[in-house]
């Protein structure tokens, strides 16, 4: 019986496609992510999964478990990879399981903070680093609230009362007003109080340091309740004398060209009165060989003033990290000399995508 060529063509591309799915189906079923629980690895889990629900910063669980079964019908060796240092594992993380064993894994969760999901888990893992089961760790903190900020940052000086050294912070609940309650300062030199609205699913806190630091960094927390759930609110910042900067740090992030930098600096005093800066200059800790920077000034109309650093060119053609303060003098008496951290990383110029 004759067979056209064209028949023989239709029925080999069938053919080749019908494997290409097949390998395709292969690859996919290996890439995909493992579902909670299940044995088609040959491992099962009981429970499938860890709910906590509703939970507020800072929790403690000291003595949760789950447990292992391998059904593969040989014996396994496997390592448990918890996805987040939050999870400390009490026993071996590396275990071989007989053909039908069961084992029982214990844990423990240390919560941080966040306003909303936290998603984490547990992986089985085997010598070639595939993932053989999952075990999820899910929990929700604070149902339904959020924060206008994760933090206080404010900035004090003891010569003068600053805007900076007080910031109001909301807490909003799309079902009710939250309800915060017990509320405590880790520090007598942050105070807080709530502040009356009128807004529905608003509350507003004030957070305020005195002047009373000493110059440099400091770091606290305001804790308490709000709808009855532990939470906490770091509050950071920098006790300046007469003479205050603003960011803290300086960091010109990534330097590609000789431009100036966006990310200038402002200085100005503490009470209000002009600055004048005498003088500038570098002082690299951790320099890249070849890279330096020039410092312009310029006079504000409130008598601060803005200061911008461009990098000299040539920049060197290499991927590295900077460090190290700029020294400003100043016709402040009391504090004639300020040193500012500057940081930033020089970077090799990407290639422009061929037209």
């Amino acid at each position: 019986m004759f067979t056209s060529p064209k028949y023989h063509n239709q029925s080999s591309i069938l053919s080749w496609f019908l494997i290409l799915i097949a390998f395709s189906g292969s690859i996919l079923a290996e890439s995909l992510p493992v579902t909670p629980g299940e044995a088609s690895s040959g491992f099962s889990l009981q429970p499938a999964r860890l709910d906590l629900g509703a939970v507020g910063h800072g929790g403690k669980y000291p003595d949760l478990s789950f447990k292992v079964t391998n059904n593969t019908g040989k014996p396994q060796t496997i390592t448990i990879r918890p996805s987040c240092g939050c999870m400390k594992l009490k026993g071996s993380s590396r275990l071989t399981l007989d053909a039908g064993a069961i084992q029982k894994i214990d844990f423990q969760l240390t919560l941080g903070r966040g306003w909303g999901v936290f998603s984490k888990r547990i992986d089985l893992v085997d010598s070639n680093r595939r993932v053989l089961a999952t075990f999820p760790v899910n929990a929700l903190f604070h149902p339904g609230v959020k924060t206008s900020s994760m933090e206080a940052v404010l900035t004090t000086s003891p010569v003068s009362a600053l805007p900076e050294s007080k910031t109001r912070i909301s807490f909003t609940d799309t079902n009710k007003t939250p309800v915060l309650s017990d509320l405590k300062s880790e520090d007598p030199r942050i105070e807080f109080e709530i502040i009356p609205t009128d807004k529905s699913g608003v509350v507003t806190l004030e957070v305020r340091s005195l002047s009373t630091w000493p110059a440099g960094r400091f770091s606290t927390m305001v804790t308490g309740l709000c709808n009855g759930l532990p939470f906490k609110l770091p509050v950071r910042g920098r006790a300046f004398g007469s003479l205050i900067h603003e960011p803290h740090s300086w960091n010109l992030k990534q330097i590609r060209d000789p431009s100036p930098s966006p990310e200038t600096m402002i200085l100005r005093r503490a009470d209000g009165k002009p600055l004048e800066i005498l003088e500038m200059q570098v002082e690299w800790l951790r320099p890249v060989d070849g890279f330096e920077v020039s410092l312009s000034q310029e006079t504000l109309k409130d008598g601060s003033v803005k200061i911008t650093a461009t990098p000299v060119d040539p920049i060197p053609k290499v991927n590295k990290g900077f460090y190290g303060k700029v020294v400003f003098t100043t016709n402040v008496e009391e504090e004639p000399t300020v040193r500012v951290d500057l940081l930033g990383v020089t970077q090799i110029p990407r290639k422009a995508p061929p037209r």
